[in-house]
């Protein structure tokens, strides 16, 4: 049996969860599954890095990679969560390039 890792993820300015992204891999030969406990400062700062804690890593999850697939794509409130990721983005894209057209025309 592999041992397992237990870290608080108290990161609400974004300073450890892009290299935990990193180190994933070698986390995962290492370890067996990692338990992550995540404070509500840090998982309203950081909602992009905790969702991808919750719904993408099956080794942080300890759970089947395609079951946890066919949840996610299967889930409702997980597409509507993505979508208020996605639209306001794009409502940004579509005013930079109106603007940046207006620029060009003049």
């Amino acid at each position: 049996m592999q041992p397992v890792i237990v870290m608080p993820m108290n990161d609400p300015e974004r300073l450890f969860f892009p290299h935990l992204q990193r180190i994933k891999p070698e986390l995962e030969s290492v370890f067996e599954r990692a338990f992550l406990s995540v404070p509500l400062a840090t998982a309203v700062a950081q909602a992009d890095y905790v969702d991808w804690l919750a719904w993408e890593d099956p080794f942080i999850l300890n759970c089947d990679a395609a079951q946890l697939k066919r949840e996610r794509e299967n889930s409702l409130a997980e597409t509507q969560k993505r979508l208020s990721y996605a639209l306001p983005m794009m409502e940004i894209l579509a005013d930079t390039s109106r603007e940046h057209k207006r620029d060009l025309m003049w």
